[in-house]
């Protein structure tokens, strides 16, 4: 058996010219004058390579990791009949989504083991993104004590951007008034954009809008 792991950090850029600085220094040190295609990104990938920058240490860079996405993916041994039948359940999940599948289609499938499938997710998310509309919001999770309803600690990324199937759910929720229905409405336990743990909260939140230009709605 092997296990292939495979790991998504995502980073903002807070000072960009010391992260090329210091990209381009631990190149010439350690990189073996290997050149880099001058993206911020491939900038970092050296960091982590020839630097080993720790957690508390990223500002250093110039860059604040703001996301970490892990999963394991296992592999069969070489000879076994699993590969064939792994194939074939990843293509028959790759078909069902097609070209317009359900909201729900897409969020049962935006953490899935194949790194197709889930390609394919964003790919849909991503291509439907060009209506324009914005919605980036900032969830906090609660608990009822005392019949009160209190926050309680995140069990994973906080902020996100509403995909446009996230964003019909909340314009189509008959509720006339958007922030009580973005405030109340589960329009966004199908969105495949919604961290997975925040599909699947069950207790009371609170949602904060820190960016939109939806109309009757309106960030701080």
């Amino acid at each position: 058996m092997t296990i292939q792991a495979t790991i998504t950090l995502t980073f903002t850029v807070v000072d960009e010219a010391r992260l090329r600085n210091l990209a381009t220094a631990a190149i010439d040190t350690h990189g073996g004058g290997h050149d880099t295609d001058g993206t911020a990104a491939d900038m970092i990938v050296e960091l982590l390579l020839h630097s080993n920058p720790d957690i508390g240490a990223y500002l250093d860079y110039g860059i604040e990791l703001i996301r970490t996405d892990t999963a394991d993916q296992i592999l069969p041994d070489e000879g076994s009949d699993r590969p064939a039948a792994d194939e074939a359940a990843v293509q028959g999940v790759l078909a069902s989504l097609g070209d317009s599948p359900t909201p729900g289609l897409l969020a049962a499938h935006a953490d899935h083991p194949d790194p197709r499938v889930r390609d394919k997710v964003t790919r849909i998310v991503t291509d439907a993104a060009v209506d324009g509309r914005r919605l980036r919001v900032r969830f906090t999770p609660q608990a009822w004590m005392n019949d009160h309803a209190v926050e309680v600690d995140a069990e994973g990324p906080v902020e996100w951007d509403a995909s446009p199937v996230g964003i019909d759910a909340l314009q189509s929720s008959g509720n006339p008034d958007l922030s009580d229905a973005l405030a109340y409405e589960p329009w966004f336990t199908d969105d495949p954009a919604t961290p997975a743990w925040i599909r699947a909260w069950t207790g009371p939140f609170h949602i904060e809008v820190l960016d939109t230009n939806l109309p009757r709605l309106s960030a701080p």
